[in-house]
């Protein structure tokens, strides 16, 4: 037989090799006694295996530009753009020696590449979330603060800074240099968008910005707000505020000090209060009002403008012989010394007394003077009958802290400890003798005194939302700021592909 016919030519057809490879594909499976369809899910094992490399490649490029604080995003991120931010370009330059990330540019299809802005939210979300979730198993087993504190971002919009605050129990090998950053942990657990102070704030800047374009829409309006904070009522509130407020920033001036004694700070505090009780009389008010009238006249403001006439309105028959909590609709209109008194600054006063009064209740005073006897330079360091209202808030077994108590403080005479924090670092090795004693020590620790770690957190805002990426949603900001500040907790990339397969088990990308 010629080589161009009978057997020859049909082994070199297309049907004789496809036959053929059909037949040791069969002698395989029969060999290794293996079916159809394990041969199908060894395939899908292998495409699951290579779509989680590609998302766990995207997700570390992601995770690098957030941590570094840095924009993802770029201007124009079209095929033919130069620049298509830093997230493409990091997975571009990563590409040219990985095989893994070159395949997502290389055989994805363009709806299932996974690397839209969208995307990019949802893994950027997740990451956070799975750093909070770390933080959240960290204080079990606490005593933990949470501490706010807000500022606005360069979007005029005002962001509340929300960190956690414990005490660490890992024992502390070197006492004389003990770091305070390893007693004491502090992390941001996101940031909240205040929406009321917001719409407030760019109102009246708005507002007023507009007053100065006399041929504006706006200017009406702005007229309107200058009209309303020129009524007499303002000033009046203004001076009188002022006038209070000065008080109480003497007090909140020391209460914010970073080493206070409560003991000595209550003799502040009665004074603080019994100062403003003082003003509640005609006399100190005369003295303000003619401080008020000084200044309208300086400024051209009439006092005794007469408002425009109204319908009057009578209380409801209903409301006969009833205690009312909210206002009904009626005003009195204020426009000389003995009503802005009676309907103004007698009940102004009251209500910061009763403010006052209600923090710094004896109750409350008995606990932080407890927290004060906890500091080695108190007068009564470590005395019982002060720490016990402070042993009740937590309660603690009152027998059992009396005798740990009684035990200690031998123990601590010979010692030089100056702050509480020397207290907690000398009795924690001993943590199975002095329990309860070590649970208060923690509780009173954990009260913060100033809210750096939210400033702090601040200043990474600053650098994460700009005037060029001042368009961000705030979830993403706040994501952001989390994978930016605690760069100590890492992002399990396996944990990550995982929880997002979950959110979208329809995904055409083959997860799990």
């Amino acid at each position: 037989m010629t080589k161009t016919q009978g057997f020859r030519k049909h082994e070199l057809s297309v049907s004789h090799k496809f036959a053929t490879s059909n037949y040791q594909q069969f002698v395989l499976r029969t060999n290794s006694q293996t079916t159809v369809k394990d041969v199908l899910d060894k395939g899908r094992i292998e495409l699951i295996r290579k779509n989680r490399q590609r998302l766990s490649k995207i997700a570390s490029a992601v995770l690098l530009c957030a941590r570094q604080s840095i924009a993802l995003r770029g201007h124009d991120e079209n095929d033919l753009s130069n620049n298509r931010g830093n997230f493409i370009e990091i997975l571009k330059w990563a590409a040219s020696t990985d095989p893994i990330v070159n395949s997502i540019f290389a055989d994805s299809s363009n709806n299932a590449s996974y690397l839209s802005p969208p995307m990019q939210n949802e893994l950027i979300q997740h990451m956070a979330d799975q750093i909070r979730f770390q933080i959240v198993e960290k204080i079990h087993g606490h005593v933990f603060v949470l501490m706010a504190d807000e500022a606005k971002d360069c979007s005029g919009n005002q962001q509340l800074s929300i960190v956690l605050r414990y005490v660490s129990n890992d024992p502390v090998n070197d006492k004389e240099n003990a770091d305070h950053s390893s007693i004491f942990k502090e992390h941001l657990l996101g940031l909240v968008k205040l929406n009321e102070f917001d719409a407030n704030t760019l109102t009246i800047l708005i507002t007023l910005q507009e007053l100065e374009e006399e041929g504006s829409e706006r200017s009406i309006d702005a007229r309107g707000l200058i009209l309303a904070i020129k009524v007499p009522i303002f000033f009046v509130s203004l001076i009188v505020v002022h006038k209070v407020f000065g008080i109480i920033k003497v007090l909140s001036d020391q209460l914010k000090a970073k080493s206070i004694d409560f003991t000595k700070a209550q003799c502040l505090i009665k004074s603080v209060v019994t100062q403003i009780g003082d003003l509640r009389n005609e006399k100190e008010f005369s003295i303000i009002y003619l401080q008020i009238k000084n200044f309208c006249e300086e400024h051209d403001i009439s006092l005794s403008a007469t408002p425009r006439v109204r319908r009057t309105t009578s209380l409801s028959f209903r409301f006969k012989d009833a205690f009312l909590t909210c206002s009904v609709g009626q005003r009195v209109q204020l426009n000389n010394e003995d009503q802005y008194r009676t309907n103004f600054f007698y009940p102004f006063i009251d209500s910061i007394l009763i403010e006052l009064n209600d923090r710094f209740s004896s109750e409350n005073m008995e606990i932080l003077n407890g927290i004060s006897a906890l500091c080695p330079d108190h007068d009564n360091f470590l005395d019982h009958s002060l720490l016990k209202a402070f042993a009740i808030q937590l309660k603690v077994d009152l027998c059992l802290f009396y005798n740990e108590l009684q035990v200690l403080k031998p123990m601590l005479k010979k010692l030089s400890l100056k702050t509480i924090v020397d207290l907690y670092t000398e009795i924690l090795p001993l943590k199975n003798a002095f329990p309860t004693v070590i649970h208060i020590v923690v509780a009173a620790m954990t009260i913060p005194v100033s809210s750096t770690t939210c400033e702090r957190s601040y200043s990474r805002m600053k650098l994460i939302k700009t005037t060029t990426r001042n368009t961000m949603s705030d979830s993403r900001l706040s994501d952001l700021c989390v994978l930016a500040v605690e760069r100590e907790f890492n992002v399990d990339l396996g944990k990550l592909v995982d929880n997002f397969a979950d959110a979208h088990k329809n995904r055409r990308l083959l997860l799990k």
